[in-house]
């Protein structure tokens, strides 16, 4: 499993998978990746707000943080061009999520539960983004793979995700969503549908390579 992770985030057509440190040592900082990838965001996903996106103090802060939770893709002139980002949240924050009344704008260091310890985790998607001249499989598989990475450290540290949810604004999103196993919950109470997974915690976590596969593949 893990050489066909490092083969997935090898360079494909100049296309490249990155850490947040990666793009700190690159010369970024942490404003202007913030800044990039607000950006990308409000391209692709409709109906975005500042409600809905946060401020940069407050994402600032969360980078600091908790920079293991998120990974990007950039091309050869080093522009942020895809990225995930997902947290962990405390109990009765993760419940407000589900109930369709939190805005990210809300998200704090102190509502986030950091993963030190085994353990099963509520976890949220702030964001999934590709620009849309780059969307395909190649950018696709990069994603997945350093996702599923992330998955396997932590399993490899017995912490696994419980539940998996996110706030959904578009077609795109719901295709994402429901490829990655997330079902329609209920309505946001002012934008999006709130989707989500359940897991069941057991010793055959781990994803397969041809369920990478193919997952990797339909996004």
């Amino acid at each position: 499993m893990d050489n066909m992770l490092a083969g997935n985030l090898r360079i494909i057509k100049s296309l490249y998978a990155k850490s947040l440190a990666d793009l700190l040592s690159s010369g970024k900082t942490i404003e202007t990746i913030i800044d990039e990838i607000t950006n990308l965001d409000f391209a692709t996903m409709s109906g975005l707000d500042s409600k809905l996106s946060g401020n940069p103090h407050q994402w600032k802060s969360i980078f600091e943080k908790y920079g293991d939770s998120i990974s990007f893709v950039t091309d050869s002139t080093s522009m942020i061009v895809g990225y995930w980002h997902f947290l962990a949240l405390k109990e009765d924050f993760f419940k407000k999520v589900l109930n369709g009344e939190m805005e990210d704008e809300e998200i704090t260091v102190r509502t986030v539960q950091p993963f030190h310890a085994p353990g099963s985790y509520d976890v949220y998607f702030v964001g999934v983004a590709i620009h849309d001249q780059h969307r395909g499989y190649r950018i696709n598989r990069i994603l997945y793979a350093s996702f599923l990475k992330i998955l396997n450290d932590l399993s490899r540290r017995n912490m696994h995700i419980r539940s998996l949810c996110a706030n959904v604004l578009t077609e795109k999103g719901a295709v994402l969503s429901e490829t990655l196993g997330l079902k329609p919950l209920r309505a946001h109470k002012r934008r999006g549908n709130i989707y989500l997974k359940i897991n069941q915690i057991d010793n055959e976590n781990a994803v397969s390579p041809t369920k990478q596969d193919s997952l990797a593949l339909g996004i």
